[in-house]
């Protein structure tokens, strides 16, 4: 319950939100950010909760073996850190803002800061899969794609009853989608 909240609380309300007021995207000001951020906490309580409760997860299984995944040198954590902010910073520019003729100083701290909490919010769900790397990565992927690029574009629009692009949408859920893979993969492995 506790991963699902946090990936769910993270990614689609405090980074998203955290983002819109820091750059004055999309026209929040920071108390409605305030607001909407303390929406999403609730909401992430509830949906957590009542997702265990209906697949049947709420049942005591006793003592559980805790999973080898996330143990891992610090060498290979920095790497892989290092990897997929590289890799954000690609997809982000790539795909969410082809336009813009170049990645000011800012937009890209801000995007590597983005790419860190992403993965810091995915952490506990990839170390609560019991799956192989390719399934692990396909349910962060997914995850990623449905909270960090479609839910924020679905709220933004009943919100502020803004037209989007749908070369933009499609930009940002190919980019969410790509990175969710991408860290689901490299933080899956067992240590050895």
């Amino acid at each position: 319950m506790v991963a699902i909240f946090v990936a769910y609380f993270g990614v689609d309300s405090f980074i998203n939100q955290s983002y819109a007021m820091l750059l004055g995207d999309g026209g929040i000001v920071p108390a409605t950010g305030a607001l909407l951020v303390a929406h999403g906490f609730l909401v992430g309580l509830l949906f957590s909760f009542a997702l265990v409760v209906v697949m049947g997860r709420m049942r005591d299984t006793g003592f559980v073996e805790e999973s080898a995944r996330l143990h891992l040198p610090a060498g290979e954590w920095f790497l892989k850190l290092g990897m997929c902010c590289v890799a954000w910073i690609a997809l982000y520019g790539c795909l969410c803002s082809p336009a813009a003729p170049v990645l000011q100083w800012q937009r890209v701290g801000m995007q590597v800061l983005r790419a860190l909490l992403m993965i810091v919010f995915l952490l506990p769900v990839i170390k609560m899969l019991k799956g192989g790397r390719l399934e692990t990565a396909l349910v962060v992927a997914v995850l990623l794609l449905a909270l960090g690029a479609l839910a924020p574009v679905v709220s933004r629009r009943l919100l502020l009853q803004e037209k989007l692009s749908l070369v933009r949408v499609m930009g940002r859920a190919t980019a969410h989608l790509g990175y969710g893979f991408l860290g689901g993969y490299l933080f899956s492995r067992q240590s050895s």
